[in-house]
């Protein structure tokens, strides 16, 4: 890479090595800071524009002070268009879904919007015209949830938002009063809600589904990253996956997750391609965003907007994302305008028949279909039979309409996932809406269906069973057919189903933590839906590579199930706690807590923990005590290192524990109900006043509010050291090394949002102490901070010898999400072999 272009210190996934290659072979002369644009950029202009009237707008500090700018589709008309306003700072621009008005929020100068808790002084939320003109103060108690967006447009005169207390608001901007929409305000940044009313989200991306009729959240949980936002139509949800990249999305109805743009997708320039910042328009045709030259800070860093044409349908770019900002400031924060066609959109599988029918049909019309076709008519019919995007205008003396027509290639639908929903429900996901009318769906083990249906997307086949599935079978399904004018079928199909393996019973399971890349789903229950529960590392914890929380100064909290769990316990006086847990040692006490729901060291439900070589259970009853002791459980001898599948079983009077699936301890020491049981915190790895540490790892936590019977613990157990078995396996290398150089210490205002990142640092292998290694230098990424704090690398310098347990880069997905500091960027260091500093 030329001198003159390399930075210092770049700002990168881990796992970035071959980008960095490429990138390094680029030699381009191209100003990193070009005030105008080049001729391909101002043709991308050219093209954007054709679709039809719209502008973007987005938040600049290019003047010193946070404004709104906005630049037309042509790329005209380049201008701030937020007032000026002394002390103050303006962030956050939504716009209504006509255009012709958006909201945008008022902050105190240097405030950073992702703060926690109410704001420190007062946010007032203005609407104004989309050209800045007739501004006018909205609410004079806001906030942005995180640091993202401030609002939901429910239509053209009413709006979500959420105020300085964290409770989720609507508004009608025509006599400005407002109404909570959530029960309870969110517990730092608040709930905003899509404009379907059907899911919620915060600052991390769960896309909880909510209930608007009842006011009521069932949580899911966090799928990485940050920047959530949904599509207006209320069927996708987007967000930044990881640091820089991908750009996700995901249909809210089935929860299948796709990238729109990778992490160094080749489609954006080799100097821009570090991406944040999502938006999409509100008829799905245009997508917003900016992107740095690996650059992470979301304050202080060079972002550029850059807009791409977006299929509606799907949510795929349909051509290279164009640039609209050139400054050396930072442009962030874009939302875009797109007018709605008169004519409106289609979409359709070739061959494929359009009839627009304008208002006036009096008059004659001239129309082009964008494929050579023309004619004159009072109505546009034509047949496409090729696939492309196509611009329909119908043409008179008068005025111009117009259209859009979207054609795919004709192919059958396809099945992506099946699946055992329940012991008596099978599903079937589709990669498009089918049609089921011919459906013949049979099983291998006879086992008859008994219904079958579509679900609301029509991509969802719900098959009921009027048995029991015993086992694993096989699902013949033909008859299925596309909604394509003409129907593509798809061919016939054999799908092996599998049960679920673990929890074998998911009867009486109240939560449910197998890894981070797993649904981790409570099956709907009562008068609850399914959900899932978000896990909040403190401390040092932390994912390994499996997904597993490892657990060595520091803890998981988790989010919203406490009412869930208390409720479900007093109404059924048992319990199952079970768990897949690894000690890292035996000089553990207190005892140090592994699973506990709990306030302090003193007070508890219950807890599963560790004192030096035993496993103990602690639960409180009106006999043992608000603190469980009287008397404490201790059930087995435990050995470092080795995993174990425990459980404990609990029914008033008689309580059984289990290691590996056999009974190690059975008794009735403890006597009593859970009707002395309060509210406290689920929690794993520490108390919740963080007195307890425990050093392990942790994974495979299942808690029922019914006591297993010893079969299930005994088929769970042996299923899920199955799962275990079946991982792929991550090499460990254990080495003496030398620390010859290290990236700069990112600092916790560098990574905001974020309160994790890792450094890059430079070895010479001194001695190779375990497995094999032939380089004798690498570069080795280690946490840098781990929930805001500094960590050991931090103090570490150049010449120290350290002790390093290695494992491949590439085989650790879990950092992906976090920003990653790294200053090696020769051709000779991109070489390098890269590794991750897994240490206990």
């Amino acid at each position: 890479m030329p001198t003159s272009i390399r930075r210092r210190s770049w700002y990168r996934p881990v796992g970035y090595a071959a980008l960095m290659i490429a990138c390094s072979f680029w030699c381009g002369a191209a100003n990193l800071y070009a005030d105008e644009p080049d001729a391909a950029t101002r043709d991308g202009w050219r093209k954007l524009a054709e679709l039809g009237s719209g502008f973007v707008v987005w938040e600049s500090n290019r003047t010193g002070r946070w404004r709104i700018w906005r630049r037309e589709l042509d790329g005209s008309g380049l201008r701030q268009i937020s007032p000026e306003e002394n002390g103050r700072d303006h962030f956050c621009p939504h716009l209504s879904p006509d255009g012709t008005r958006l909201v945008y929020l008022s902050y105190a100068a240097g405030t950073h919007t992702y703060e926690a808790g109410p704001p420190k002084g007062p946010v007032q939320m203005y609407l104004m015209n989309g050209d800045g003109s007739q501004n006018s103060q909205l609410s004079d108690s806001a906030r942005a949830y995180y640091e993202d967006r401030a609002a939901v447009w429910l239509n053209e005169h009413e709006l979500i938002y959420i105020d300085r207390d964290g409770l989720t608001r609507q508004i009608d901007i025509r006599n400005r009063k407002s109404v909570p929409v959530m029960k309870q305000p969110g517990k730092e940044y608040g709930w905003l809600i899509n404009a379907s009313r059907t899911y919620a989200t915060t600052g991390q991306p769960t896309f909880s589904t909510f209930n608007s009729s009842k006011s009521e959240l069932a949580l899911q949980g966090d799928l990485g990253g940050c920047q959530p936002y949904f599509t207006h139509d209320g069927q996708w949800g987007f967000w930044m996956g990881g640091a820089g990249g991908p750009i996700n999305r995901i249909n809210l109805a089935t929860r299948q997750v796709a990238p729109m743009l990778a992490l160094g997708d080749p489609r954006m320039p080799k100097n821009r391609n570090y991406l944040y910042f999502p938006m999409i328009s509100r008829d799905g045709r245009l997508f917003a965003f900016a992107a740095s030259p690996n650059q992470h800070d979301h304050f202080t860093s060079d972002y550029d907007v850059f807009l791409a044409p977006l299929n509606p349908r799907t949510l795929e770019l349909t051509a290279e994302p164009i640039r609209y900002t050139f400054n050396p400031a930072n442009d962030r924060f874009p939302d875009v305008f797109l007018a709605q066609l008169e004519l409106g959109q289609v979409a359709g599988e070739a061959p494929y028949t359009v009839a627009f029918s304008p208002k006036d049909r009096k008059e004659s019309w001239h129309w082009s279909f964008g494929d050579g076709t023309e004619i004159d008519a009072a109505d546009g019919r034509h047949t496409y039979t090729k696939p492309g995007r196509f611009a329909v205008r119908a043409r008179n003396s008068n005025r111009e309409l117009r259209g859009a027509v979207t054609v795919e290639a004709a192919a059958p639908p396809q099945v992506v996932s099946a699946w055992v929903a329940s012991a008596q429900e099978l599903r079937v996901e589709f990669n498009e809406p089918v049609d089921v009318g011919k459906l013949a769906a049979r099983l291998d083990s006879g086992t008859t269906v008994a219904e079958a249906r579509l679900a609301d997307n029509n991509q969802t086949l719900v098959l009921k069973l009027k048995a029991k599935l015993a086992g694993p079978d096989v699902l013949h399904v033909s008859g299925v057919t596309d909604r394509a004018q003409n129907p593509n079928t798809l061919p016939p199909q054999a799908l092996t189903l599998r049960p679920p393996t673990w929890p074998a019973n998911p009867q009486g399971l109240v939560f449910l933590y197998e890894t981070g890349d797993k649904p981790n789903q409570i099956p709907a229950r009562d008068s609850l839906p399914a959900r899932s529960y978000p896990l909040h590392p403190r401390g040092r914890a932390r994912w390994n590579h499996d997904q597993a929380l490892v657990l060595n100064g520091g803890s998981f909290v988790v989010e919203g199930a406490d009412d869930d769990l208390l409720a479900a316990c007093r109404q059924s006086q048992q319990l199952t706690v079970e768990a897949v847990l690894r000690p890292d040692h035996l000089n553990q006490t207190g005892p140090s807590r592994i699973v506990t729901f709990s306030s302090s060291a003193l007070s508890r439900n219950f807890t599963l923990g560790q004192e030096k070589d035993k496993l103990i259970f602690r639960l409180r009853t009106p006999t043992t005590g608000e603190n469980g002791v009287t008397p404490e459980t201790q059930f087995t001898t435990i050995t470092a290192g080795e995993p174990l599948h425990v459980a404990v079983t609990y029914r008033p009077g008689q309580m059984a524990a289990y290691v590996n699936g056999k009974e190690v301890y059975r008794g009735t020491s403890v006597q009593g109900d859970f009707s002395n049981w309060s509210p406290h915190h689920l929690l794993f790895g520490d108390e919740f006043n963080g007195e307890r540490n425990w050093a392990g790892t942790l994974e495979g936590i299942a808690i029922y509010n019914r006591a297993l019977e010893p079969a299930e613990v005994e088929r769970n157990a042996t299923e899920y050291h199955r799962l275990l078995k079946s991982r792929r396996a991550v090499p460990q290398i254990e080495v003496a090394a030398k620390l010859l150089a290290k990236s700069a210490i990112p600092t916790l205002d560098e990574v905001k949002p974020y309160r994790g990142a890792m450094v890059t640092c430079k070895y010479e292998v001194v001695q190779v102490l375990r497995g094999k290694l032939s380089e004798k230098q690498v570069l080795v990424t280690h946490w840098a901070l781990l929930d805001g704090q500094p960590q050991p690398i931090a103090s570490q310098k150049p010449g120290a010898e350290l002790r390093l347990v290695l494992e491949p880069s590439e085989l650790n997905p879990q950092l992906q999400r976090f920003v990653c500091k790294d200053g090696f960027d020769s051709d000779a260091e991109l070489l390098l072999p890269r590794y991750y500093d897994a240490t206990p």
